[in-house]
């Protein structure tokens, strides 16, 4: 990892950062911290995508079988979350 940083500016839905601002009060650490920590188990993990995940990646790229939504909302919507 480079010593070197940028800044980087999110827009997270509320309930979400009252979720990840009570998780790191209670493990007494920063949200950075915790979204740092995030980034790292995704960027460094070992894990190598399965042959159908592949090829889902291969075709999203190409914008095959993409769905599109306007907002976090309508997506939950679609799914009935």
């Amino acid at each position: 990892m480079s010593d070197e940083t940028t800044r980087m500016s999110i827009d997270v839905p509320y309930e979400e950062h009252r979720k990840l601002k009570a998780i790191a009060a209670l493990r007494g650490i920063s949200m950075k911290a915790i979204i740092l920590e995030c980034l790292s188990k995704e960027l460094y993990s070992d894990n190598v995508p399965n042959p159908t995940t592949e090829k889902t990646l291969q075709e999203s790229d190409k914008d095959k079988n993409v769905n599109y939504y306007a907002d976090l909302n309508e997506l939950r919507e679609r799914f009935g979350l």
